[in-house]
């Protein structure tokens, strides 16, 4: 496995829509959109913007510790959270933790992901570049 050699490289390991996916598992009540957002010290719009992104690049540092602190996530000890999705992926009912806002979010960003793969296998623009 490829050792990122700078913050960023570790950072984008697990990737802030990543970070949303995982936003409190593991704990026994679900907490709700809101709680999670005020958790955070985020305006609602700032946290959603985050949510969205596909790497922490360009985040205040200040926003990615207020981001990672209210979704649960370490930062700096991803391994835990990794192997929670490595585990999660092989289960009987993969993502069964996950709200139904974090499942529609990692669901548009697993179609973006593969919208631009096959972009860039075949050359032609993908949906994301062309609304920029």
């Amino acid at each position: 496995m490829h050792t990122p050699t700078n913050l960023l490289g570790l950072l984008d390991k697990c990737p802030p829509f990543l970070v949303f996916a995982l936003a409190r598992r593991g704990t026994d009540k679900r907490p709700k959109f809101d709680d999670i957002v005020k958790a955070s010290g985020l305006s609602e719009r700032t946290f959603i913007r985050i949510a969205c992104r596909f790497s922490w690049r360009e985040v205040k540092v200040k926003h990615i510790d207020g981001f990672c602190r209210a979704c649960g996530v370490d930062p700096f000890n991803l391994e835990p959270h990794l192997g929670f999705l490595r585990r999660s992926l092989t289960s009987d009912k993969p993502f069964a933790y996950m709200t139904s806002q974090q499942l529609a979010r990692f669901n548009d960003h697993c179609s973006r992901i593969a919208d631009f793969a096959r972009a860039t296998v075949s050359g032609a623009p993908s949906r994301q570049s062309q609304s920029s």
